[in-house]
């Protein structure tokens, strides 16, 4: 399999595993989230980029595994489900303000990715320009390419830029994303983004506490 084609089927993979940890991913953000408690579960390795029992960290991310039975790699994912649209706004609601995910997957074999997944919103790119603005704490908009990966569901949006959006993200603890997507409203997702570390360094950390280790 050539490295292009494999990328763009693990980058499918990637989707398909969030479509279907969803449900559970939510459950576990809301159950785990009031009182954090380290553990380390054990990748499953039934099928192909089965997903792993997710945790929540200190904050509101999400942290889980896939692995690809079919070479033994492991991905690790870091989650975060979007602020309620127009939350905190004493002013008239934002238009266009939506729910959303944002997810960081990193795997040594197939790279970073970085989506966001909306609801099924309109877009246009065919007849216009489209891009993603990120504003980190406030700051200047900054520019990111974005690959459009959307299925009948959702509007998933693969970010690029991987090592400028994550590095920037270790440091912010608001973050405003806002997709032009050819319509006349841009669609607006913000997110409270403080605490957030890598999925491997969190994993590496948790597995650590589990064998009475500091890591």
């Amino acid at each position: 399999m050539c490295r292009r084609c494999s990328r763009k089927f693990w980058t499918k993979s990637i989707i398909g595993s969030v479509v279907a940890a969803e449900l559970g991913i939510g459950a576990a953000y809301v159950l785990l989230r009031p009182v954090p408690k380290p553990q380390f579960v054990a990748v499953q390795t039934a099928t192909y980029h089965t997903p792993s029992t997710p945790f929540a960290g200190p904050s509101g991310w999400v942290y889980y595994e896939t692995k690809d039975t079919l070479v033994g790699e492991v991905t690790h994912h870091a989650r975060l489900i979007s602020n309620r649209p127009n939350a905190g706004l004493d002013a008239k609601p934002v238009e266009g303000a939506a729910a959303g995910t944002l997810e960081l997957a990193n795997s040594d074999r197939y790279g970073k990715t970085v989506l966001l997944t909306l609801p099924p919103v309109q877009a246009a790119c065919e007849t216009n320009v489209c891009t993603v603005h990120a504003s980190f704490d406030q700051g200047p908009e900054q520019d990111f390419p974005f690959q459009d990966l959307s299925d009948d569901r959702h509007r998933v949006l693969a970010i690029g830029d991987y090592d400028r959006f994550s590095g920037q993200l270790l440091r912010a603890h608001d973050l405003k994303l806002v997709a032009s997507l050819g319509m006349p409203t841009d669609v607006t997702i913000n997110f409270t983004v403080s605490g957030y570390r890598t999925a491997l360094s969190r994993l590496r950390h948790w597995a650590a506490l589990l064998v009475g280790r500091v890591v």
